[in-house]
């Protein structure tokens, strides 16, 4: 898979995807690598994996059985921008992105939320 960079998405301030089966990466305001397979591994019973933001956005992630890290918009924060959708033909996992500001992420295997009934 290419790993997208920063300079690609004109006025972004952060992008989120992937890279090979092991790598989520965050490139721009903050620049970390993480390590899904670490904290999937420690919980049998994870198979998908969260990211929160300073912004209040909450992508949920996979990486399916095409080879690509999947991303799902739990919640939109202030500063979220769009998520593209990669494929196999574009060799791209996909993208989220992100407007100028995010301060700080965080990564972890589960997410406790008020139901809505």
């Amino acid at each position: 898979m290419v790993k997208p960079k920063l300079k690609d998405y004109r006025d972004s301030g952060l992008i989120v995807s992937g890279h090979s089966d092991d790598l989520i990466f965050v490139e721009g305001d903050l620049s970390a690598e993480f390590y899904p397979e670490k904290l999937i591994q420690a919980d049998a019973k994870c198979e998908c994996l969260y990211m929160a933001f300073s912004d209040g956005t909450l992508l949920r992630f996979c990486f399916d059985e095409d080879g690509l890290w999947r991303f799902v918009v739990q919640f939109q924060g202030s500063l979220f921008g769009e998520k593209l959708v990669g494929s196999l033909e574009s060799q791209l996992n996909d993208v989220v992105v992100f407007q100028p500001g995010v301060k700080w992420c965080l990564l972890g295997p589960t997410v406790a939320k008020k139901n809505s009934n």
